[in-house]
């Protein structure tokens, strides 16, 4: 998958450099500010990449397959991560406005530099199925499945 390019979204300037992403100016982040404090009471833990690979090591496991999910972040739209916000009880609506999370207002992908997007990437994977999928599919075949961000470890 090729990335996706994108205009640089309103409340953000471009961060010159090889990969593309964003910061916030002013007004998004304060967006993001206000979305922390609306999720306070919905942490999530992020998994160290090293403390990853000793779980497998201490598993028995010799041999490793790891990749990157290309271009993940553009994956996730408003829409596929409605439901995986709804399972966390956590309101869509807080995502106003749309503008400030997601490139083309919804229907384009996370917006990578901003604030909340590793959490609500986070989100989308361990609660939009993704993990899951993954998980059941390595153990009906006999291996072990990790991800730390948009990095897969198998």
């Amino acid at each position: 998958m090729v990335k996706m390019l994108h205009q640089t979204p309103p409340g953000f300037k471009r961060v010159p450099g090889k990969r593309i992403t964003y910061s916030p100016r002013t007004t998004a982040r304060a967006v993001h500010k206000r979305f922390l404090h609306q999720t306070k009471s919905h942490p999530l833990s992020f998994p160290d990449p090293s403390q990853e690979i000793a779980n497998h090591l201490r598993r028995g496991h010799r041999y490793f397959f790891s990749t990157d999910l290309e271009s993940a972040f553009d994956q996730v739209t408003a829409e596929r991560l409605h439901h995986a916000l709804l399972w966390r009880e956590i309101s869509p609506g807080w995502l106003t406005p749309r503008q400030y999370f997601f490139h083309e207002n919804g229907s384009g992908g996370l917006i990578q530099g901003a604030l909340n997007s590793p959490y609500l990437f986070e989100t989308y994977c361990r609660f939009g199925g993704l993990d899951r999928d993954l998980s059941e599919y390595c153990g009906k075949i006999g291996f072990h499945y990790s991800r730390c961000a948009d990095d897969i470890l198998i």
